[in-house]
Formats: structure tokens, C-alpha cells, sequence
């Protein structure tokens, strides 16, 4: 089942386009493959046979930065790790933008109306002051905003963290009193978030590996980009992936970007002026 959505290619393209100059994981239960990239759809396709995606089905994730460069690593996990591990120590030198993201989780005891309603409070102001921005369906429990990194330059890395990125987003909480707001790993360079158009199993670290296996197209979600509509009359079970192919077409459907259409110029404008209410600039 899982073998069939990724054998599609319009989905791989799409699966592409959101990983593009970004480090690539895929994270379960039973495993932790980091340090991957793709230049092609068969990049894609050969790390899901590398990770074998059928059985394993992990969750898979970009980094929050983009890389000039990412080193072709091992495929040998010890000595991966290894490598790994030294790049990413050392690789502040490669990061070439890192993205505004916006991370909103509920716990089980949340209601859905009450995190979107909070997400509505940030998304206003983005709209305000057309800022272009992604959201998506974290493909669990909650929603990711992400303003891309292009636009916003990057001050400082310090002690691993990114400036002013980390400071904007930890601002914004307070100011708006976001309770869903997660801030975990808040302006790491290091920071994942979920590869859109990408297969999640909500609550894994609660499964075993016979129960992961045995999952069914009406229990794993898509990390889907949501337009306004999708988002204003958010139902979860549109989310599952049987649901998804039946009802959206993912064909050259790209990131739904929120005021696409203005210049790079005017975008980088209008992403200054929004943080600058928050007195940040």
C-alpha cells in the first residue's frame, strides 16, 4: 500500500520538489536514516528501497535548513553515523537558508477547533501583511507553517542555534500567547520537519512492528499542503490516505504557496514588516 503511493510518479515529483538542497530522514521505531538528499525521482526512489519503505514505513522528514552542500554518505550504518555525525557538527558553513517554522501540536485531551482556532491568530497576520507562506497537515496531530528561508537572512549560528529565527518564532509565542506553538528544537540547524505529500503513521512510537505492518490506507495520514478551504473545514479523516487520493489531486499541485505570485523582492519586504510588529527588527 505504501509501495504503491510512492510508485507513483506525479506523487515522487511533488516528493521532490519539498526536499530540494535539504537533508532527507527517515525515522521509526526500528530506525534512523539522516543525511540522505535527492537531486532526481530516482534519488527518491532508490532511498526508499535503501530504507525499505514497504516494511519499515517510517515517517519521513526535511531539514528546517537548505545546504549549498550535503556529502554523499555511506550507506553502511556505523560508519554512517559516523560521517553523519562530523557533517553535522561541522556544517554551519553550508547553510544556506533556514526556514520560519511554525510548529502546532495538540495533545489528545485538545480539541481540534481550539488548535485551529490558535493557527488562525498567526495565519491573520500572515495574511495581513502578505506574507508568502506553506501550511500543512503535520500528518498527526496538528499543523506546520513554514515561512521559506529565502527570505529571511540568517544573522548568526551560535551554539547551534539560528539567528534571528530562533528569537522571531519564541517571540511570536509569547506575544500571541500560542499554547500549541511547540518550541522543541526551536532554531536548531539541525531541526526536522515532515517531507509534504509524505506518508505518516500518527502515533508510532505507541506501535509495534507486527502492528505498523499490518496497517490499512484508512489508518495512515498524508503530510498534505492545505489551501484555505482544506484548512477552514479541516476533518481529519480527509486526511487518510485513502481519502486523500480520492478527493485531491495531487498532480503538479506544489506546496499551495500563499501569495505565490509576488517578486522575491516584495516577499522578502513583506516577511520584514510582519516581524517587525513583533518588535524584532
Amino acid at each position: 500500500m505504501t509501495e504503491d503511493y510512492y510508485s507513483r510518479k506525479y506523487v515522487l515529483f511533488q516528493l521532490l520538489e519539498g526536499c530540494k538542497d535539504r537533508e532527507i530522514a527517515f525515522l521509526g521505531n526500528s530506525m534512523a536514516f539522516r543525511g540522505y538528499k535527492a537531486k532526481c525521482i530516482f534519488d527518491i526512489e532508490n532511498g526508499l528501497k535503501v530504507i525499505n519503505s514497504a516494511k519499515n514505513r517510517p515517517n519521513s522528514y526535511v531539514s528546517v535548513a537548505k545546504f549549498k552542500n550535503i556529502p554523499v554518505f555511506t550507506f553502511n550504518p556505523k560508519k554512517r553515523r559516523l560521517e553523519t555525525s562530523e557533517w553535522f557538527r561541522n556544517n554551519s558553513n553550508e547553510i544556506a537558508g533556514f526556514d520560519l517554522f511554525f510548529d502546532f501540536d495538540k495533545s489528545a485531551s485538545d480539541s481540534w477547533e481550539d488548535l485551529i482556532k490558535e493557527v488562525k491568530t498567526l495565519k491573520e497576520y500572515l495574511d495581513d501583511y502578505k506574507v508568502s507562506y506553506q501550511l500543512l497537515f503535520s500528518g498527526n496531530k496538528g499543523f506546520q507553517i513554514i515561512i521559506n528561508g529565502i527570505f529571511l537572512k540568517i544573522e548568526k549560528i551560535e551554539n547551534g542555534n539560528v539567528y534571528p529565527h530562533k528569537t522571531i518564532v519564541e517571540k511570536i509565542k509569547e506575544t500571541l500567547d500560542l499554547k500549541f506553538l511547540d518550541l522543541s528544537n526551536n532554531g536548531e540547524k539541525s531541526k526536522l520537519r515532515k517531507l509534504p505529500y509524505s506518508l505518516v503513521i500518527p502515533n508510532m512510537k505507541n506501535l509495534s512492528v507486527e502492528d505498523i505492518e499490518n496497517l490499512t490506507e484508512d489508518e495512515i495520514n498524508v503530510c498534505l499542503p492545505l489551501s484555505d478551504e482544506q484548512f477552514n473545514n479541516f476533518n481529519l479523516l480527509d486526511m487518510k490516505l485513502t481519502n486523500v487520493l480520492k478527493k485531491v489531486t495531487i498532480m503538479r499541485r506544489g506546496n499551495l504557496e500563499r501569495f505565490s505570485e509576488l517578486s522575491e523582492e516584495e516577499k522578502r519586504g513583506n516577511v520584514e514588516e510582519f516581524i517587525k510588529i513583533f518588535n524584532l527588527k
